[in-house]
């Protein structure tokens, strides 16, 4: 008898070990799957950010065109207004 009540034993652990395997796996692809999208996440946050600052460097990179033209005009302005002195102190 006591052999036929291990047998039993042995065939019911056999189908909740296949269980707690099956269950293990399920949570095991859960939590990867939960990783993945939240590297995701933050991958794509990231790319935001790139996208953010790349932007704000091209703005920058114009404006520093615009002042570059505008320190270019006041020179050449400067620059006359220098020659005209100094063709003004000639004639006296």
């Amino acid at each position: 008898m006591n052999t036929l009540e291990e047998n039993v034993e042995h065939r019911m652990k056999r189908p909740i070990e296949i269980w707690q395997a099956i269950i293990a796996s399920l949570l095991f692809l859960l939590s990867v799957g939960t990783i993945i999208v939240q590297q995701s996440d933050r991958i794509t946050s990231q790319q935001e950010q790139i996208n953010f600052l790349r932007e704000k460097i091209t703005d920058n990179q114009q404006a520093f065109r615009e002042m570059n033209g505008n320190l270019k005009e006041i020179n050449s302005r400067l620059t006359e207004i220098q020659v005209t002195i100094v063709n003004k102190q000639d004639r006296k």
